[in-house]
């Protein structure tokens, strides 16, 4: 305060006269030189004492990530993974529910209420810092996974050598008969006898550290419907060759239509024409932030839609407190449990409309009539803030997506637990309504507002988290919320949208185009 009125004081004396008035007073130059000195040493003293001013406003403290959210088996893996590496509990339970969108996308989708069916993939990122333990949190979420994938491997080698015998025979024949002299006729009978080409193997992978979308369109025919892009050092692949400004659009645009549930069709010259159908892909990648802020900086991704659909996570580094502890109890059973189910889930045979098994046609889960309800109470609320003089204007095609990525965490999470399930149970609505509404039941009545569908929602906590996604607030993001269980994540807030502000096309080039003329 002092510092402001100095400040102001000192504009005021000289606002009352122009230069030209002291000239004409008699004074010389020099004097009036030394008057304004005088008058702004105060004030460049206690800028000098005070130090530089920061360029962007102080990081607000992250929230705790409601792990209970998750539910028991991967709340519980979550608590496991962070407490025997050592990791953030956002960091952990982004991997674990990465992990099980990559196991649930191939069992179901989730309708919404306006009819439109949606994938139940997943785009997760993390922002951390090297040695926050980003690469032993992965290995210990992507345990299952690894599991699986040596299983596949197992079923694909002797028939990868089947293949390999009945490809040549094939083409051996198919020679022979072409270069048989023979009439047409007797040429197509014998061709139509052979048959078509084999059928290769799919290959056992379910998950890539990175790719392109070129690379994905070329070989998703001999991969599994439901794939995952998981990398600890997701650096890798956001600077990868996919993302180089000639590549980055279309590699946008690819992963947009996959995580749409639209598939990938494409018409190349030497490749002809790829249309892949019912395929999927979940992804986790954890990132750096001088990296992230690249990525989440750059308008050619958000005007695609590319950001929007990322769920974000940057959790408060633990560098420095991470003492030696002795593995707990009940850790090891934790992870067991987790382990079990999602490699059941994993092991399960997904829904296909082709041979292959790759052409996924998973079912429809339905929002039960109390789920539908919040949801739309939750989307109305959003929508308003959308408004021109809404809080969410700034972040119209992340606030847009909400809802959506709400339902999606719900049939995740509903699908781990019951994974032949239709609809978001309405046990599991009863409860959390009651929980919900005891909770909101202690908030002032001033807190609650009326959205339009007749649902009462709070503007203060979970629900209106999403409000704070205003451009000029630059601070740490909070982890992803969820409500407390599968009908609460119809509530989803993605309040770690927060992170993108600093980051929005404009912020971080003028901050660094204001640091450099001050340096």
């Amino acid at each position: 305060m002092i510092h402001s009125r100095l400040v102001l004081r000192s504009y005021a004396w000289l606002a009352k006269f122009d230069v030209v008035d002291f000239v004409e007073a008699g004074l010389s130059p020099n004097a009036i030189a030394e008057a304004v000195e005088a008058a702004c040493e105060p004030v460049a003293t206690l800028i000098a004492d005070a130090g530089p001013t920061p360029l962007a406003s102080p990081a607000m403290p992250t929230a705790p990530y409601p792990i209970n959210a998750l539910g028991g088996v991967l709340s519980d893996a979550a608590r496991a993974i962070a407490a025997k590496v050592q990791c953030a509990d956002a960091m952990a339970a982004q991997s674990v529910l990465a992990v099980a969108s990559l196991a649930a996308q191939a069992l179901a989708d989730m309708r919404l209420p306006y009819g439109q069916t949606r994938p139940l993939s997943l785009f997760c990122v993390t922002i951390a810092s090297s040695g926050d333990r980003k690469t032993s949190a992965d290995s210990e979420a992507m345990a299952p996974v690894r599991m699986r994938e040596k299983q596949l491997r197992e079923v694909f080698e002797p028939r990868a050598k089947d293949h390999a015998v009945a490809l040549a025979a094939w083409r051996g024949q198919r020679q022979q008969i072409e270069r048989k002299k023979a009439d047409v006729e007797t040429r197509r009978f014998e061709l139509q006898a052979l048959g078509p080409e084999p059928e290769a193997p799919i290959k056992p992978v379910l998950t890539l550290g990175e790719s392109t979308a070129e690379g994905l369109a070329r070989h998703m025919p001999v991969l599994p419907g439901a794939l995952g892009i998981f990398s600890a050092e997701g650096g890798q692949f956001l600077s990868g060759h996919g993302f180089l400004p000639d590549a980055k659009l279309r590699t946008a645009a690819s992963f947009a239509s996959l995580w749409d549930g639209q598939g990938l069709r494409r018409l190349r010259a030497g490749d002809g024409l790829i249309d892949l159908h019912g395929r999927r892909l979940a992804c986790h990648l954890m990132i750096q932030p001088e990296a992230a802020a690249g990525v989440l900086g750059d308008p050619v991704l958000r005007d695609q839609g590319f950001l929007s659909r990322l769920l974000l996570a940057a959790p408060e580094s633990l560098a420095g407190g991470r003492m030696w502890q002795e593995p707990r109890a009940g850790t090891e059973p934790a992870l067991r449990r987790y382990i079990a189910r999602m490699l059941a889930l994993l092991e399960m045979p997904a829904p296909a409309s082709n041979t292959a098994g790759n052409e996924l046609t998973p079912r429809a889960l339905e929002l039960c009539p109390d789920a539908r309800k919040a949801w739309i109470g939750f989307h109305d609320a959003v929508e308003t803030a959308m408004r021109p003089d809404g809080r969410l204007a700034m972040l119209r095609d992340v606030a847009g997506k909400a809802a959506e990525q709400a339902a999606r965490i719900a049939g995740v999470l509903e699908t781990i637990e019951d994974a032949s399930a239709l609809s978001i149970s309405a046990e599991q609505a009863g409860n959390i309504g009651r929980r919900y509404g005891a909770r909101v039941s202690t908030r002032k009545r001033r807190n609650l507002s009326k959205s339009t569908s007749g649902v009462t929602v709070p503007r203060s906590g979970t629900l209106m988290r999403l409000s704070n996604c205003i451009p000029a607030r630059v601070q740490q993001p909070t982890s992803a919320e969820i409500s407390e269980s599968h009908f609460r994540t119809v509530r989803f807030v993605i309040s770690d949208l927060w992170y993108v502000a600093p980051f929005l096309p404009g912020q971080i080039p003028a901050w660094r185009q204001t640091a450099a003329t001050f340096s």
